[in-house]
């Protein structure tokens, strides 16, 4: 898809990415709503399906995150899309996918959410989190 209304930028030569959020009041709204998620998910994670809980907390999980991705795939990413080269949207579409593999994959709202702590508790995090994934996907005894 070409990006700038039909022009590719030769790299490193994309206009200024425009601020989609820029307010104060917006970003503090947005870290109330952040760590509301992280609360909802780590409940969540710990809940079975037969729980009664489970389909509550599923249904408000799915309420705001639904809200969230249609904001993020309605204004933010075409905004961003529009901002970039293609070699520039390449690019930052593989340092992506390189920084999943260092990020926890289960919520911690506990943990820091303030640079530099949150890069360090992310770090310390993940790989204690994919340890835990792989011993909960390893099979029981009861089904040898």
């Amino acid at each position: 898809m070409k990006r700038n209304n039909g022009r590719t930028n030769s790299p490193g030569s994309s206009p200024a990415i425009p601020s989609v959020k820029s307010s104060c009041d917006t970003i503090e709204v947005t870290d109330k709503y952040v760590s509301k998620v992280k609360e909802d998910l780590y409940k969540f994670q710990g809940l079975q399906p037969d729980d009664p809980e489970f389909i509550p907390t599923l249904k408000t999980l799915w309420a705001n995150l639904a809200q969230h991705i249609k904001e993020e795939e309605t204004q933010d990413l075409p905004a961003l899309e529009h901002a970039l080269s293609d070699f520039d949207s390449d690019g930052m579409a593989r340092s992506f996918g390189r920084t999943k593999k260092f990020i926890p994959t289960r919520s911690h709202p506990a943990a820091s959410d303030k640079p530099p702590y949150e890069t360090v508790a992310g770090l310390m995090s993940a790989p204690m989190d994919r340890l835990g994934d792989l011993l909960r996907k390893f099979p029981d005894e009861a089904r040898s």
